[in-house]
């Protein structure tokens, strides 16, 4: 993974972040008509989850795009389910590539594990299972639209991000 792709594919990722926010609000303000009885700071806070679960699935399952040739060659098909192995294995040979897969899927559940304990008050216990379904969800859809390899380290990853969002959270709202 090289830096100009990963700029390219967070801008990208932004942009359509941005355009499903956007026409989330107006079809909540000016279509349905629905009043929003949250306060300003939480609306907002809603919307940048929002925005994260957009980029999140750009991300995961559009980053190449959608191909329905590739979505029905399942010949390409990748799908690792033995633990930690494969990952180690890319350390010497691409410390990028592991840093990306290790650091990059922990990092990106981190704010599922903020929002579930801090937006909708969800205990460790619901939102680790919400984590785990979340995450099971994409590496499956990964798997049903071909894109990139369904692993299970990257389920390993994700749980462990959103786990570390919960504490961040509570640990922040413990100190203030």
């Amino acid at each position: 993974m090289n830096i100009k792709f990963i700029t390219e594919l967070m801008l990208k990722a932004g942009l359509f972040a941005f355009v499903v926010v956007l026409l989330y609000q107006i079809i909540i303000k000016y279509i349905l008509k629905l009043k929003q009885q949250d306060s300003t700071k939480v609306r907002i806070y809603k919307n940048l989850f929002l925005f994260y679960v957009a980029m999140l699935f750009y991300v995961t399952l559009y980053r190449d795009g959608i191909n329905i040739e590739k979505i029905f060659n399942t010949n390409v098909n990748t799908v690792n389910l033995v633990p930690l192995i494969n990952t180690f294995r890319m350390l010497p040979i691409d410390s990028g590539v592991f840093l990306y897969n290790m650091i990059g899927n922990i990092l990106w559940f981190v704010p599922l594990g903020l929002a579930l304990n801090s937006l909708y008050g969800k205990r460790l216990k619901e939102s680790m299972v919400i984590v785990v379904i979340s995450t099971f969800g994409i590496e499956i859809l990964q798997f049903i639209f071909n894109q990139g390899i369904t692993d299970i380290d990257d389920i390993i990853f994700n749980v462990i991000g959103g786990f570390i969002g919960y504490i961040i959270y509570n640990i922040v709202k413990k100190n203030r």
